[in-house]
């Protein structure tokens, strides 16, 4: 496994199949070639990693493997052989993100509870960072997002693609218009 510092514990949280590992057999580029891939890598490693813990109680952080990315790039709002023609449907994700904050807090409600949700790690790798998920019940946490823009206002541009971009959610149409931290 790889060295952790000194004393560092991660809880890998076991999320059902879906939600991850499934994804995978659907062989895209996205989920395992790609920059967006770096949720698959960084789970992987935490699992070989002397920082693992089975035991949720001895953990300084709690991992959350939900490969948002790589299920964005495997729902579209517009099937097509390729962009332009086709495009993601960030709405949908962000409904799936919001199952996956459901599920934490109600299959193990006693850690995110603990620290309301601030010990907890999320990979937001696509482009489209943590506006993935809804803004409240992640604004303590701990986002690993593949780009850096944590501009207060989005720009006209933006608004409009996260628009296009938005499927059925009215909630991602709203959470665009805040701070993603991509």
């Amino acid at each position: 496994g790889h060295r952790a510092p000194e004393g560092l514990r991660v809880y890998v949280y076991e999320l059902p199949p879906r939600l991850n590992s499934a994804m995978l057999a659907l062989n895209m580029h996205q989920c395992r070639g790609s920059i967006y891939a770096a949720e698959v890598f960084v789970h992987e490693q935490l699992l070989l990693s002397t920082a693992l813990t089975l035991d949720p109680a001895e953990a300084d952080l709690f991992f959350v493997p939900w490969y948002s990315s790589c299920y964005m790039s495997s729902n579209f709002v517009k099937p097509g052989p390729g962009w332009p023609d086709n495009d993601v449907d960030i709405g949908k994700t962000y409904r799936a993100t919001q199952g996956v904050i459901d599920l934490i807090r109600g299959s193990h409600a006693r850690w995110w509870e603990a620290r309301m949700g601030a010990d907890h790690v999320w990979p937001f790798t696509s482009d489209w960072g943590s506006c993935l998920g809804p803004f409240a019940p992640l604004h303590n946490s701990i986002h690993l997002v593949t780009s850096g823009d944590v501009s207060e206002e989005r720009p006209p541009w933006y608004l409009s693609r996260a628009e296009e971009h938005m499927g059925s959610s009215p909630g991602f149409a709203e959470r665009c218009r805040l701070p993603c931290y991509q």
